[in-house]
């Protein structure tokens, strides 16, 4: 059996399944899983705790040596405008060597990935000590209400496994001419924060001051621009140590021997030249504010009493919604209302376990040369129902080197065949070895 055909094959069907969230339609993605499980022979089950929101569940027995390992992915996508687009976002096109639509990276790839290791296991009979859970869950997308947060209240059953594999790590960063790839062991909470402004209403032929939608435009401006402070959080810690125990003087200011942790951004800034990663890398530094939504007037010559943003708040475990609201108000006048919502902790993973240590020793075998570092998405996953039920989670879907993973969300999203024989490489021998381990 030509396994990479087949997981070519079964992710060019999801992507053909629209499952943009919203409304989601996940159901139908999920019953096209479970043709594929019937035709196999793999236990399963779907849940739909509300119309078209399906999710999927399957089970390889193991001896039951050692607690489940849970495989984990999501079904939903965001949106995609076609006419932006240079492939049909829900085609699954094969074209130039790559995979073209919307989930080919975030993260009907891994899906499929995790459907083909469970039909290989299943075809060769595989013996192993303990059980393979798998998950494609509806909803990710916008915070799992009809996804894991549904099957963790109703169906624990179905999470009661000592490890889970999930997306938000496994991608490769090449600085100072070293390959790093990364193993996600923790990621931020979202945190919702609003902001208004208020002022007197009145003409807009005579202009006032006091603009409400001037005072709000001033504090969006400030808080756009702001770098808040940085936090040391273990995962955060040793992605840095790793770094700077490979590169150390060569990425360092002259005369710095071991820099304070509040010198990190402005090395970053000096020695990741990917604008991209050292975004990334500089979001995992602080609790992050990013306005996306602004709201204000409804006439043009009416000035109005009231200017609202809605700001993408994004905390680091540890933190609170409260300490990212003091940062934010040193930052704005006094008449500015900041209002935070209420949200999930952010949450980390030790990575001293042996699951780490068998990711940290295949993945050199098919990337010569690389190294493994934990790594602390600034986004949330489905990880934030699962690492407070004490399951050690990982984020790991592994890529190589030059895949353009900021095209996840955004226009032409695509993964090069070569990307997925390599993920499928690295993740079977992963998925075996954890399994078969005591």
């Amino acid at each position: 059996m030509n396994w990479e055909l087949v997981l070519k094959q079964h992710l060019q069907e999801l992507l053909r399944i629209n499952t943009t969230n919203p409304p989601g339609g996940e159901i139908a993605a999920a019953r096209y899983i479970a043709g594929v499980f019937d035709a196999a022979g793999i236990d399963y089950e779907v849940f739909e705790p509300a119309p078209g929101r399906g999710s999927i569940m399957a089970r390889l027995k193991g001896d039951g040596a050692a607690r489940p390992i849970m495989l984990v992915g999501h079904l939903d996508v965001v949106p995609a405008v076609a006419s932006d687009w240079s492939h049909d976002p829900f085609g699954g096109e094969e074209a130039e060597g790559r995979i073209w639509g919307r989930g080919a990276i975030d993260m009907k790839k891994l899906v499929a990935t995790w459907m083909t290791i469970l039909l290989k296991l299943k075809a060769e009979n595989a013996t192993l000590k303990r059980d393979i859970i798998f998950a494609a869950t509806a909803d990710e997308e916008a915070g799992g209400i009809y996804g894991f947060k549904w099957i963790c209240e109703h169906r624990p059953d179905w999470v009661d496994c000592e490890f889970a594999l999930n997306e938000g790590g496994g991608n490769s960063v090449v600085l100072g001419g070293r390959t790093y790839v990364t193993l996600q062991t923790g990621e931020k909470a979202s945190c919702r924060v609003q902001l208004t402004a208020k002022g007197a209403a009145g003409h807009a032929s005579i202009p006032t001051p006091g603009n409400a939608v001037v005072k709000l435009a001033e504090a969006v401006k400030e808080i756009g621009n702001a770098r808040l402070p940085v936090h040391a959080t273990a995962t955060v810690q040793a992605f840095i140590g790793a770094i700077l125990a490979d590169l150390g003087p060569s990425v360092l200011p002259r005369g710095t021997a071991i820099p304070s942790f509040e010198q990190i951004p402005a090395i970053v800034e000096g020695f990741v030249q990917n604008p991209f990663e050292r975004a990334g890398i500089l979001a995992m530094l602080s609790n992050t504010a990013t306005p996306t939504i602004l709201t204000a007037g409804q006439k043009l010559n009416v000035i109005p009493s009231q200017a609202i943003a809605e700001i993408d708040g994004r905390v680091l475990p540890g933190q609170s919604g409260d300490v990212l609201a003091e940062e934010l108000k040193k930052l704005l006048p006094n008449d500015i209302e900041l209002e935070v919502g209420p949200h999930l902790p952010a949450t980390e993973s030790s990575s001293d376990t042996f699951v780490a240590d068998i990711i940290r020793e295949v993945v050199p075998k098919h990337l010569p040369g690389s190294k493994v570092i934990p790594f602390l998405s600034p986004g949330a996953t489905d990880a934030r129902y699962l690492r407070p039920r004490g399951i050690t989670v990982y984020g790991f879907d592994p890529m190589l080197p030059g895949e353009l993973v900021n095209r996840a969300h955004g226009v032409d999203e695509h993964i090069t065949l070569e990307s997925l024989q390599f993920g499928l490489q690295v993740l079977d021998e992963v998925v075996r070895r954890v399994a078969t381990h005591e």
